[in-house]
């Protein structure tokens, strides 16, 4: 790991709750761009010199996660021993590897209109597609998932699901297309800006109220950056707006399960 690699460990560890309360990498060239940072959140030098730098022993990449959690390392002939070793068997059987968040990573092969989604420390996603499919969701402002399934292993579980392929983030939009006016709207619209709600429903209809209700079951806690995606003909998706903790206990849902509910979908719009 570079030092940048391990200052973003370092804090990740520390707001987890797993190293001293004062944790600080020791670099002898210190990044400029960081410094100033650093300045403009008002933790310029002062509180720099404050801070006892401890020297800390990270350990391999391989046999722990950014967030701290100890897994197994890979193992691509074992593939459900953990997700690490899922991801590596995929990778031997040419998925590339898309792209990664907190919890999960994703996989696609080069001409499929899926991926697979590996989640490695189970959150509230698969709660949120659920309710998705219900209320008609599913395949518009909320992905299709054809099918998810919980894995059990030694030290907890990992999912594996297949969702539909998106074919870019929100901060990758071409700026003359309805959809980047959409991704800016967002933010505006769910603090309450009526104009911002009057576009919003012009350009992709169900989305005021689809926002609203993200919020009224605490699913809007990560609403922003790649979690927000378009799919090829330009019609926005939140692939992954939540943060909590997983609620379902069934072990597996498969397409039927999660298939999209045209009733909900007319109802919770309230077009008649």
């Amino acid at each position: 790991m570079d030092w940048h690699q391990k200052q973003r460990w370092a804090a990740d560890l520390r707001r987890a709750g797993r190293g001293p309360k004062v944790l600080k990498i020791i670099n002898p060239k210190p990044d400029p761009a960081l410094v100033q940072q650093m300045a403009d959140w008002g933790r310029g030098a002062r509180h720099v010199k404050k801070v006892k730098a401890v020297p800390i022993k990270f350990p391999n990449v391989e046999v722990a996660d950014l967030w701290g959690w100890k897994q197994p390392p890979a193992d691509s002939t074992k593939p459900f021993s953990c997700a690490r070793s899922y991801g590596a068997w995929l990778l031997k059987k040419g998925w590339d590897r898309l792209g990664s968040g907190a919890h999960s990573i994703v996989y696609a092969k080069k001409d499929s209109d899926k991926v697979i989604k590996v989640t490695s420390n189970l959150d509230n996603w698969i709660d949120y597609i659920q309710w998705a499919a219900k209320a008609g969701y599913a395949g518009n402002l909320a992905p299709r998932v054809y099918s998810w399934k919980r894995h059990q292993i030694e030290n907890g579980s990992f999912a594996v699901a297949v969702v539909e392929r998106m074919s870019h983030g929100g901060y990758n939009e071409d700026l003359k297309h309805d959809g980047a006016l959409l991704f800016g709207l967002t933010r505006y619209a769910r603090k309450g800006n009526v104009l911002a709600q009057v576009v919003m429903e012009e350009i992709q209809p169900g989305s005021v109220n689809f926002f609203k209700q993200l919020s009224e079951l605490k699913y809007d806690g990560d609403v922003g950056g790649n979690n927000i995606m378009y799919r090829k003909d330009g019609s926005l998706c939140l692939t992954d707006p939540c943060a909590g903790g997983i609620k379902t206990t069934v072990k597996r849902l498969r397409s039927g399960d999660l298939s999209p509910s045209l009733y909900g979908y007319y109802y919770d719009c309230r077009f008649w």
